[in-house]
């Protein structure tokens, strides 16, 4: 499978103008996470204009630690007011800081697992929001450390499928904060008799970048994604040889491209299908049993100073407050079921936890019934293959 871009000249009048008004209504801070895990979990290029490291805080409250974070984050996941005074749940006196007393150092935003990892190469930080591409490789570099579950407030909240992402050998590595999931959707007027198939089989179709988009892959061709072992992914490698289909990592260009009628299939996030379908494109999903989605965590950084501040920031971002904030801003499900209020109530509604199967290096393991299934490091290799 060779990846290209649709030239500008496939669009129809008017269709970017229609792409950009879709995105311009959503969360002001909509990102494309993770999977890459999750596919590529990239985000996109948002609003977000933060400089590298966030103001100090005031003088601790009361009661409080006066400790110091290091923080490294995707772009949208620590706002702290820079982009949107009412989008803030770091600084000032009821937010994280001013609750805590503990103050954010450093807080460095990237926006590719890439760009996480070459930070992550030249600074050691307290807390890392790691991509789930990277979780995986962070357990076994010992870069980051086990979690105490019960010094995380919120953490018996989350829903079991969520929490299982973030173990591996018996030990919690990764505390979740949100999470999103894929559909296979289709042009209406285009496609009268859809299959999920198609959108890896047809060359009017768009992917996203991302090694985690195989296990939507092999949901389509009736593989089990969660117990994947070499042949299965061999058998999947070769149905989607050769089919000169074309991938995105900013939802801008799926958007157009939908808008446009340039493609007749494509992998979006349920939030982004409702969308459409509220502006009036003829898209429709797919209906499947499953789909597969990603979990974006915090990590524990293995040299942390100062736990007390590191467990107050997980606690914190596990709160309804923050969870309602962060899954309204970025168009994302909040790991806790209690950040399902106000804002956040129309992405909540769009994702359905009990109908996704969560994928990539963030589960950091097999399915548990099975020992043989291919790593996410096999997966990236064989997605290379396959859009080079």
């Amino acid at each position: 499978m060779r990846s290209r871009r649709l030239s500008g000249t496939a669009r129809r009048a008017g269709g970017l103008a229609v792409a950009v008004a879709l995105l311009a209504s959503t969360a002001a801070g909509q990102q494309d996470p993770a999977p890459t895990p999750p596919g590529s979990a990239s985000p996109s290029a948002g609003p977000t204009t933060a400089p590298t490291t966030a103001p100090p805080s005031s003088s601790p409250s009361p009661g409080s630690t006066d400790g110091t974070l290091d923080i490294l984050a995707y772009k949208g996941f620590a706002e702290y007011g820079a982009n949107s005074p009412k989008v803030n749940w770091v600084t000032g006196a009821t937010e994280f800081q001013g609750v805590t007393g503990c103050r954010t150092a450093r807080l460095d935003f990237v926006q590719t697992p890439e760009e996480m990892a070459d930070k992550l190469a030249t600074h050691t930080y307290d807390i890392v929001s790691a991509a789930p591409e990277l979780a995986a490789s962070l357990v076994a570099a010992q870069r980051v450390q086990p979690i105490d579950t019960a010094r995380v407030s919120g953490y018996a909240d989350l829903p079991a499928q969520l929490k299982e992402t973030g173990v591996r050998d018996g030990a919690t590595y990764a505390v979740p904060y949100l999470w999103g999931s894929y559909e296979t959707v289709y042009d209406t007027t285009r496609i009268k008799k859809p299959k999920a198939e198609e959108l890896y089989t047809s060359a009017r179709a768009m992917v996203r970048d991302t090694p985690l988009t195989l296990g939507h892959a092999a949901q389509a061709f009736g593989l089990d994604p969660m117990a994947l072992d070499q042949a299965g992914l061999d058998e999947l490698g070769g149905k989607l040889a050769g089919v000169r289909r074309s991938t995105y990592t900013l939802q801008l260009d799926v958007v157009s491209a939908l808008a446009s009628g340039r493609v007749d299939y494509a992998q979006v996030t349920p939030f982004l299908l409702g969308r459409l379908q509220a502006a009036g494109k003829p898209v429709k999903k797919v209906k499947t049993a499953r789909t597969t989605g990603w979990v974006d965590s915090w990590m524990l950084g293995a040299g942390t100073p100062n736990l007390d501040c590191a467990y107050r920031w997980l606690s914190w971002t596990l709160t309804p407050h923050v969870q309602e904030q962060a899954a309204a801003w970025l168009a994302l499900a909040p790991a806790n079921p209690k950040g399902c209020t106000d804002a956040a109530k129309e992405a909540c509604r769009a994702y359905r936890l009990e109908k996704v199967d969560f994928l990539g290096g963030a589960r950091m393991g097999c399915a548990p019934q099975r020992r043989d299934c291919t790593d996410y490091t096999a997966w990236a290799e064989r997605w290379q293959s396959l859009v080079n």
